[in-house]
């Protein structure tokens, strides 16, 4: 390994090769790898710093297992102190009545499909300028 701990490596205790590196927040990250070799394992290390290092220049993380209610109920608290009382009773009401109903589930299985779903279903009930389409 090299000496900032980054690299391909192989354990005692387990067979196999590992490699390590850094993620996008600048956290280490171990892995075992399914490679014969370590020109393999490199190969495969080599996609995973790539990976991660454009994931830093453009400042975006893939969706991990987050519930849509739980970051709904974070955008709600974080919205709380920053908006009027009326308003944040209104985001509320939009978000508990009309978002986590439909949106159940995963975070990263909404899809732009999901989407257009949504304002299919809530645009059969309500006027056409209350559900844009941009």
């Amino acid at each position: 390994m090299g000496r900032n701990g980054d690299g391909i490596y192989t354990r005692q205790d387990r067979p196999g090769y590992w490699i390590s590196y850094k993620d996008a927040d600048g956290r280490r990250r171990r892995k075992k790898v399914e490679a014969f070799s370590k020109s393999k394992a490199s190969d495969i290390r080599s996609g995973f710093v790539s990976q991660e290092e454009t994931m830093r220049a453009h400042g975006v993380r893939p969706a991990g297992p987050e519930l849509f209610a739980d970051i709904a109920r974070e955008y709600l608290a974080h919205q709380k102190p920053r908006i009027s009382a009326a308003n944040y009773r209104r985001e509320q009401g939009i978000v508990e009545h009309h978002l986590k109903p439909f949106f159940v589930g995963e975070l990263k299985a909404i899809r732009r499909a999901t989407v257009q779903r949504y304002i299919t279903h809530r645009g059969a009930m309500v006027s056409g300028a209350t559900t844009p389409r941009n």
